[in-house]
């Protein structure tokens, strides 16, 4: 397995939510905050979009955009028109902001909005992960990853994801719904790997860590071997490195050192455990600490609550 195939199997999705936009210009909604990754693919029309307060950026048809700190954003035919909160477009239609697919009747209505221009369809989704917000890897991601269908050629296996996405939407058979949301966690691994191999802006710290034989091995071994509990001397040792010389490359291509980035590496991977109703003493034994109590002290550090109450509130809501 490679480093960047090893962070993402500790990363699992614990929803995918998706939506239809058809929307003609003049248009332009805003949508708030989430804690999950939106995508979104369009056809027809190009549209402007505008993450937080950042610039605008020209969205032609085609392109695949993530947002993977959730922020909130404005997608818009005129970089002038009055913004409208999504949240009254879907009141229009009597629908909730989302249509999730644990519903047992889904609505396969698409959110029309706008005047009477020509239209733009945005197939829309998000990507829920557990504690998605205490990820380091997520954390090392521009707010914007932007992937031009025409500025460059797309990867083809992302370039069929996304047709495949579209055509489902336009569609609208049975379990369109469901589908969408398969192919969201394929074309956001997709779309990493066109991150990453320069098709777009770079993370520079983590591309050039992902790619480096020395800290690529140290992030493989601590993603796929988490049962070991790793110091910094056993990891220089694993890879072949100067304990001083491994930790300040760590440091400096990860941004924190690799004892913190293991721990929450170990937690958040812990928490997905709990949430599927494995037993605290289980899950202390698989993420590497020696006790229980040593695991019950930090994972309350890190999730604020102890592994026993985060189990019963989770489970049940699985």
């Amino acid at each position: 397995m490679d480093p960047l195939s090893a962070i993402l199997d500790s990363m699992h999705a614990s929803a995918a939510l998706a939506l239809c936009f058809r929307l003609s210009a003049p248009f332009a909604i805003g949508k708030t905050d989430v804690k999950g990754i939106p995508f979104r693919v369009a056809e027809g029309q190009p549209y402007w979009l505008k993450v937080a307060d950042g610039e605008w950026l020209r969205i032609e048809p085609g392109d695949l955009v993530l947002l993977p700190h959730g922020d909130r954003h404005v997608m818009a035919s005129d970089r002038s028109a009055p913004v409208v909160s999504i949240g009254q477009g879907f009141s229009r239609l009597g629908l909730q902001e989302w249509v999730s697919p644990s519903q047992e009747k889904l609505d396969v209505r698409t959110m029309t909005f706008g005047g009477e221009g020509e239209v733009t369809t945005i197939v829309g989704g998000i990507l829920v992960f557990r504690d998605f917000d205490r990820s380091p890897f997520l954390a090392g991601l521009p707010a914007v990853i932007h992937i031009s269908a025409t500025a460059r050629p797309m990867l083809a296996n992302l370039g069929a994801a996304l047709k495949t996405l579209l055509d489902e939407a336009k569609e609208a058979a049975p379990g369109w719904n469901i589908a969408i949301c398969r192919l969201a966690e394929v074309i956001f691994v997709q779309a990493l790997r066109a991150h990453f191999s320069g098709q777009c802006q770079l993370a520079r710290g983590w591309y050039d860590a992902l790619r480096d034989p020395k800290i690529g091995k140290a992030l493989l071994v601590i993603h796929r071997d988490l049962s070991v509990d790793w110091t910094v001397e056993s990891l220089a040792t694993a890879i072949g490195m100067s304990r001083s010389r491994f930790a300040a490359r760590f440091a400096e291509l990860i941004g924190q050192s690799p004892m913190a980035y293991q721990t929450e590496v170990r937690l958040s991977r812990a928490a997905e455990f709990l949430a599927r109703g494995d037993m605290v003493s289980v899950v202390a034994a698989n993420t590497g600490y020696a006790s229980e109590k040593a695991f019950s002290r930090a994972f309350r550090n890190w999730a604020g609550d102890s592994p026993g109450r985060y189990r019963r509130a989770n489970a049940e809501m699985n």
